[in-house]
């Protein structure tokens, strides 16, 4: 989608970053990358404008030296990101590709297990550590077949009074609390 602003394009792929620069000369386009910001976009647009002015040996001269940055930083990204990764117990996540189980996905607050059955995406729950959410999903797959749902929403059920039981909250108190507050 276009922006008010020219040779700046936002786009949806929010992993890459938002908003694509590029730069027309001699008949071509040359990507300026993706911004997380607006004003990152508009700063290397402007920049590479500026070299564009002074010719066009000196703007190739700079895009070289401009992709080759751009690789470098890419690859430190990449290495900061193959760092293990720890769960809040200590104990290291594995990367998708190693992982035994699919299904899990990292929330801001825990993991999430969900499972694809019969053309649909159930959510298993969410758990605080990446192993725990694994055995949900690996009892989610044992339970596969006729009946899966029944299973699945009692399954929650368990869950969620688990939780609730560790936060300190018993389902007596919880219901006495609704009472009180109804009547």
């Amino acid at each position: 989608m276009k922006t008010k602003y020219t040779c700046i394009t936002e786009i949806k792929d929010r992993e890459l970053g938002r908003y694509m620069a590029y730069v027309n000369l001699i008949g071509k386009t040359f990507s300026l990358g993706c911004y997380r910001d607006l004003s990152e976009a508009i700063a290397i647009r402007d920049e590479a404008n500026s070299m564009k002015e002074k010719g066009t040996d000196h703007f190739l001269a700079w895009y070289d030296a401009f992709k080759e940055k751009r690789k470098k930083e890419a690859s430190l990204l990449r290495k900061i990101a193959d760092l293990p990764r720890k769960d809040s117990d200590g104990s290291e996540i594995p990367e998708p590709a190693k992982r035994v189980v699919r299904g899990i996905s990292r929330r801001d607050n825990g993991f999430i297990a969900q499972i694809y059955y019969n053309r649909k995406t159930y959510s298993i729950g969410l758990y605080p550590t990446y192993q725990e959410a694994v055995q949900a999903r690996l009892q989610a797959e044992e339970h596969l077949g006729e009946g899966f749902p029944e299973w699945l929403a009692e399954f929650q059920r368990r869950h969620r009074e688990a939780v609730k039981l560790s936060a300190g909250l018993s389902t007596r108190s919880m219901k006495k609390s609704d009472a009180d507050s109804a009547g």
